[in-house]
């Protein structure tokens, strides 16, 4: 993909593999306990917003891992691909194989980003909060 090609988001997806697909349902379901975690600071007890910003930092962070597996698979697959190649275009192939594959790492990064920092803060929230009156 050259400079003048602009950005295609279907043409990243898709070169990202399968694993791209793994990294946004952990991802959208991070970005929805992220939501939650956030509205739980404004609970009186403080075991919804650490119990929230746990799960929520659990899997941000099971986002980042699963991009970075998509990474590692995709890299054994170019591997396993070039090794049959002609000698004197293995470097390219190899070359153009970690690019698309770099696209679960940006995926996966990207969809851990506001996951992780909403479940700090709502941990954070959470330890230093008292418990209010208890609710029967």
């Amino acid at each position: 993909m050259s400079a003048s090609d602009g950005f295609d988001p279907a043409t990243f997806f898709q070169e990202g593999g399968a694993a791209m697909y793994l990294v946004l349902c952990i991802g959208a379901l991070s970005h929805v306990l992220a939501l939650a975690a956030l509205g739980s600071m404004l609970a009186k007890r403080r075991a919804m917003p650490l119990g929230f910003g746990a799960a929520t930092l659990l899997f941000a962070l099971s986002t980042a891992c699963t991009g970075v597996g998509g990474y590692l698979m995709g890299m054994r697959n170019v591997e396993d691909a070039v090794a049959f190649a002609d000698p004197e275009l293995q470097a390219r192939l190899r070359a153009q194989g970690q690019e698309e594959c770099d696209n679960n790492l940006y995926f996966g990064g990207c969809a851990f980003l506001f996951p992780f920092f909403a479940g700090l803060v709502a941990v954070g929230r959470g330890a230093m909060m008292k418990d209010g009156p208890p609710t029967a």
